[in-house]
């Protein structure tokens, strides 16, 4: 087939290319599907019986901000990176890891001593606080890829990983308004390595799904 008919044929059969609308816009409402979904969640599961005085607490609004902060830069930089010439650089392109390393260090830090191993190991088991970050992730998950896959992401890796740890990060969130154990082993064992875990299963199978179209 020459060229130009080639050229000719492809032609007629592109179809309307659709015009998506700019990272901040789809952040915003990547955040009212993910507020829906904690307030669900938090409503289904009830909520701590002490969350008014935790209105006042410095350590669990410390906690809360920085899951909010965190889940927020995952999801900017998630939108981010699929489109093409807007990634962030600099110290920008690794913000969400620097606030999960403050959230992380900001939980490690007060336990820290001669008994570090034995705090750990006293911390009870709570799976409850897994399952119940996971249920609240799907549906900022399940938004997140969709919009991503409508997308034009180049750097599948970096754009799952960010998407699932952003979609957890809402997860984790709404623990800190579910789950009334406020000890920072528990918090560390319990919500933050489990964010990791789930976010690197769901980063990898997001990979997949995002380089099929």
């Amino acid at each position: 087939m020459r060229t130009e008919f080639l050229i000719a044929r492809l032609a007629r059969q592109a179809g309307p290319v659709p015009v998506l609308p700019a990272p901040r816009i789809l952040l915003t409402r990547w955040a009212l599907v993910s507020v829906v979904s904690m307030v669900a969640g938090i409503a289904w599961y009830g909520i701590r019986g002490d969350a008014g005085r935790q209105l006042v607490s410095p350590h669990f609004l410390v906690r809360a901000l920085l899951a909010a902060a965190f889940a927020t830069a995952a999801a900017r930089h998630a939108l981010s990176w699929s489109v093409p010439g807007a990634e962030p650089d600099g110290l920008r392109r690794i913000a969400p890891q620097i606030v999960l390393v403050a959230w992380a260090v900001a939980l490690v830090w007060p336990q820290l001593g001669p008994d570090l191993i034995e705090r750990f190991a006293a911390v009870r088991w709570h799976p409850e606080c897994a399952w119940q970050m996971v249920a609240v992730a799907v549906p900022p998950a399940a938004w997140m890829y969709w919009q991503l896959g409508q997308a034009a992401p180049y750097a599948l890796g970096w754009t799952s990983a960010q998407a699932a740890l952003a979609s957890v990060g809402v997860g984790a969130l709404a623990l800190q308004w579910i789950c009334g154990l406020d000890g920072a082993a528990h918090q560390l064992l319990w919500h933050v390595a489990p964010l990791l875990v789930v976010a690197g299963a769901t980063g990898l199978a997001g990979r997949r799904l995002l380089g099929q179209h």
